[in-house]
């Protein structure tokens, strides 16, 4: 039997044929791709209807193994396709995910549709240990060259962190699986900040040049060698928080009315970050933090008489980093904490004069006339210097010693 996009062998084993009741029992599999999945199945047929079920064997519920896979497969599986207006329609299955690390299977149901590709709806993933709930309104489909579930969503949800809204990523195959993400949190849990930028991976996989650099982007300047040294797997859950806001009270501002101009922006920034595994020995529990706090002033001037310009610019940043990780019940003899302390401080200055046709930026100025713009004829070329210095003074830190250490940079 073929039918939208399954194949059904059906076998002499208990079959029957009584008071116009058909009961046939045989082995369902994928049309195109008979070795990514199979299960047994029963076929009923009476007066009032025809259906294909999934049954217990020998009293126990089946699991399907996934593209040939020995370590991820679904239990407890359910299934039903039925004949409405004379046709069959899809057959749908549904089972609880089971993975080698991280997954709940009690809080990870499947729903299933064949629809040529395999399709996964209605479906939910919970991890263990992670009190991060249940990732709901998956659109999955079963990539059968990668011999795994691939799929994306959108999620807006609460977690024992915040109340997420992001866009979502999820791969599952094997021993391989996770669920990344970068978007915003609201109502962030004993935080004085409501609302944050948020990166967030469940999983057990190595992530990828792609998923670090979007990660990079909660880092407001240089990101710390130790992100990418303690960030580039994961094995439980990896989260990151990052606000860029005013300084309170402080108003900001940004003329540019020729021929002066003159801006004062500030802000106060900072981020958070953890890896956190998914062991349930105590003594094996280990966590790879981070964090910055920092603040920043941006000042500048200018002025033009139309055939020459001058401007001056002045920011500071100082910004304190700290990083490393915690085993509070290491019983190795390894350091139970090891961080790595700094303090930055950044000056830059800018001075630049011109001459031609400028604006108050020292800039060629230019008229946007709806599809293009138009500019003057006679550029603005402009001279200065730039110069900057970076100080920092950073420490390394046991609970057995401190070490402190001093550089500078010119540029």
């Amino acid at each position: 039997m073929d039918a939208n996009g399954i194949t059904v062998k059906f076998n002499n084993y208990g079959q029957q044929f009584s008071n116009n009741r058909l009961y046939l029992t045989g082995v369902l599999t994928d049309k195109d791709k008979p070795d990514s999945y199979n299960m047994n199945i029963e076929l009923v047929k009476k007066s009032t209807g025809t259906k294909i079920t999934v049954p217990q064997v020998l009293g126990k519920a089946q699991k399907v193994y996934m593209g040939g896979s020995s370590t991820t497969y679904l239990d407890n599986v359910e299934g039903e396709m039925k004949v409405s207006n004379k046709k069959w329609n899809n057959f749908t299955f549904a089972g609880d995910l089971v993975t080698p690390d991280g997954v709940d299977p009690k809080n990870s149901r499947l729903q299933f549709t064949v629809k040529g590709d395999l399709v996964a709806d209605n479906s939910k993933i919970g991890v263990n240990n992670m009190g991060a709930g249940g990732v709901s309104g998956l659109s999955l489909t079963y990539d059968f060259k990668e011999k795994a579930l691939v799929g994306s969503c959108h999620i807006d949800q609460e977690t024992d962190f915040a109340e997420i809204s992001a866009d979502v990523e999820m791969y599952i195959g094997g021993s391989k699986w996770y669920i990344f993400s970068n978007g915003v949190a609201n109502n962030i849990k004993s935080s004085p900040i409501s609302q944050a930028a948020l990166g967030m991976m469940l999983g057990n996989a190595s992530l990828s040049s792609e998923q670090i650099n979007s990660l990079h982007t909660h880092f407001r300047n240089e990101v710390p060698p130790s992100f990418d040294n303690n960030f580039k797997a994961i094995k439980g859950v990896l989260f990151i928080v990052s606000i860029d806001v005013p300084i309170p009270i402080v108003p900001t501002f940004n003329i540019d009315l020729d021929p002066v101009a003159h801006y004062l922006k500030h802000g106060i920034y900072g981020n958070f970050y953890f890896n956190a595994g998914f062991s349930t020995q105590k003594e094996d529990l280990s966590m790879a933090i981070g964090g910055r706090l920092g603040g920043y002033v941006n000042v500048g001037a200018g002025a033009s008489i139309g055939l020459a310009c001058a401007s001056i610019a002045l920011g500071t940043d100082i910004h304190a980093d700290v990083a490393g990780k915690l085993a509070p019940f290491n019983t190795k003899g390894d350091p139970k904490i090891q961080l790595d302390l700094g303090v930055t401080f950044t000056l830059t200055g800018e001075a630049y004069v011109g001459a031609g046709i400028c604006n108050s930026s020292c800039q060629t100025p230019c008229v946007d006339i709806g599809f293009t713009e138009l500019c003057s004829p006679i550029p603005c070329v402009k001279v200065g210097i730039s110069k900057g210095i970076t100080v920092g003074v950073s420490a390394e830190m046991t609970e057995k010693e401190i070490r402190l250490k001093a550089d500078s940079t010119q540029k």
